[in-house]
Formats: structure tokens, sequence, C-alpha cells
């Protein structure tokens, strides 16, 4: 059974917890051809911010939630290497997703929620998909 789940956002997801933070990236589908083994590549990562002026828009998508077993970086604009890694190949198991279930993305961005909750870090990732 996956971890992913379809998820429908009635009004925008604004970031106004004191511990979250939202982050943006986009997809890119490899060619088959290519030598790579990755489906998916991700590019253009940024931070977009927090409080009520900076949130997720309202919308259908194909949700993801991982966490890390400890606080990482408290300097919140920053995710480092290895999570940009993990997010990466969690980017890919939503893109596999939505081809089994033969969904289509409404387009290539994929918005990153860093949530901190006690001794954790929790990363939720959302991309979004039209409404069938």
């Amino acid at each position: 059974m996956s971890n992913i789940k379809t998820l429908s956002l009635f009004q925008d997801l604004c970031a106004i917890l004191p511990n979250e933070h939202l982050f943006s990236c986009k997809t890119i589908v490899q060619d088959a051809q290519k030598t790579s083994d990755k489906a998916i590549i991700i590019e253009e990562k940024k931070y977009i911010g927090s409080g009520k002026m900076h949130f997720i828009p309202k919308g259908v998508y194909l949700f993801y939630q991982f966490m890390i077993n400890e606080i990482i970086n408290h300097d919140t604009k920053i995710i480092e290497n290895e999570i940009w890694n993990k997010i990466e190949k969690k980017t890919e198991e939503l893109y596999l997703e939505a081809l089994w279930q033969n969904k289509t993305f409404i387009n290539n961005t994929v918005y990153i929620r860093k949530l901190e909750e006690e001794n954790n870090t929790i990363f939720q990732l959302f991309q979004q998909i039209k409404n069938n």
C-alpha cells in the first residue's frame, strides 16, 4: 500500500506555524534513453518563505510525508543536499504513482512544507493534479 495520498486543499495552505517553512522545486522527467537511473530530477530549488503571505495554492494534490528523527538545520531557509536527494526520490515516487493511477500533473512544481515537531523534522510534498 502506497503512502502517497490524494489531498484536496479547499483553501490556500499558509505557512503560519512558528516552525513551518515552504520551499518549491521543479521536476524534469528524464528521457528513458539516457544512462541516468533516475526517472525524475529536480531543479530550481528555492525557499518560498513563512507566514500568511507564503502559501500552497488550493487545489487537488498528490501528497507524501516523511520524517527525519532529528531537527535538521535551524537555518530554516536551507535544506541540505542529503535531504534534497530524499525529496528527489520521493518526487519520483509521486510521478510513478501518478502514472499508476492515470493522474495528470497540472505543472512540474512540487511544494515542500517543512515542519519541526518535538525532535523531528517533517517534510510534506505536494504536487498538483487535475481533478478527475
